[in-house]
């Protein structure tokens, strides 16, 4: 069958082509906008993260050398990440130098060289997650 000339529109298999291609770039665009949704919630908990662990080693870090014990050190404790909570962990742990001798043989006599603080703060979305921030402070 022939369609005159002078008769416009639209046949069904243009428009059945068209919906598909629509189709395509709606479901590419919706898996693009919901991918990067998940990317920006990571990165927001990931900055609260970090957020949280530089806290706590600036707080640890203007304490006094001698005031820095393995009596600070804590295990677990829940800390808010926007809407989510996690943990924090801190361990204060004592060096020993290898440059001045270890142990029996160390040249200073002072066996306890610097102190290494250690902040783990953990959380958990679809998988476990974790951020460490360590540094070393000495007398």
């Amino acid at each position: 069958m022939l369609i005159p000339p002078n008769q416009k529109g639209v046949s069904l298999v243009e428009a059945m082509i068209a919906i598909v291609i629509f189709m395509i770039i709606m479901i590419g665009g919706h898996s693009y906008f919901a991918r990067s949704h998940m990317v920006m919630a990571y990165g927001k908990l990931q900055r609260l993260a970090v957020a949280a662990a530089v806290h706590k080693m600036e707080s640890l870090v203007k304490l006094d050398y001698s005031s820095l014990s393995s009596s600070l050190n804590e295990t677990d404790v829940t800390i808010d990440l926007g809407n989510r909570s996690g943990t924090r962990s801190t361990t204060i742990t004592y060096i020993d130098d290898a440059a001045d001798g270890q142990a029996g043989a160390d040249s200073d006599g002072n066996t306890l060289d610097y102190k290494m603080i250690a902040v783990e703060i953990a959380w958990s979305d679809s998988r476990e997650q974790s951020y460490s921030l360590s540094t070393f402070v000495i007398e």
